[in-house]
């Protein structure tokens, strides 16, 4: 694993790369893709949201180039994975063409691909002191899963949506921007939910520059 990467940034990069499938589709582009997607998934406590949704968003982009063999694996992929995702209507959709017209359920790469450089290792324990900032933390993944989980899934995909923008600054490191937007849309969540006294959270604690005292 490279320490610089976040799984989170990888599937920014695969849902940036699709954007710009939308009139063409290179195969070189869609195996970096499933291999963005896929070595993204390798992390504990990686947002299974984020996952699925862009693994919708590449179902739909082999629906519109009529890739229907690999988009009916897809999605049965993430049924698989969630009983619940919003693939049903597809999969219908799929074997009704499947059934039709079997020679246009056609199939492109393999949907098992993944970059090693890309994946989840685990690595021993490194001085806080000289860490790279953006080094992955399971157990501040997973706390922010679960307070976003609360709120459900509105707010879990806004947070998601912003955070590859979130940069640090030199005084606020990654973490810390990510708790102030937790804080304020857990606020937010409070009011509209009419809770006068909301819930205290011992979490994480804010240190200015990035490190814990």
């Amino acid at each position: 694993m490279h320490t610089s990467v976040s799984p989170y940034v990888l599937i920014q990069e695969a849902n940036d790369t699709m954007k710009k499938m939308i009139l063409e589709f290179p195969k070189k582009k869609e195996t970096r893709v499933i291999q963005l997607i896929n070595s993204a998934e390798t992390y504990p406590n990686m947002s299974a949201y984020q996952i699925e949704q862009a693994r919708i968003m590449l179902i739909d982009l082999y629906i519109s180039h009529k890739i229907y063999g690999s988009a009916y694996d897809l999605c049965k992929i993430v049924q698989g994975l969630n009983p619940k995702a919003s693939v049903k209507r597809k999969i219908k959709m799929l074997e009704k063409i499947r059934d039709d017209t079997p020679e246009e359920f056609i199939f492109s790469c393999d949907q098992n691909m993944v970059d090693e450089a890309m994946c989840f290792e685990y690595l021993p324990p490194t001085d806080v002191s000289t860490a790279p900032e953006e080094v992955y933390d399971a157990e501040f993944e997973a706390e922010i899963e679960s307070r976003l989980s609360r709120m459900g899934e509105p707010y879990k995909s806004e947070f998601y949506r912003q955070r590859p923008y979130r940069k640090a600054d030199g005084v606020l490191s990654s973490k810390d921007l990510d708790l102030l937007t937790l804080e304020a849309m857990e606020r937010s969540f409070d009011y509209q939910e009419g809770d006068p006294h909301p819930v205290q959270r011992a979490a994480f604690t804010l240190h200015l520059g990035g490190k814990k005292e």
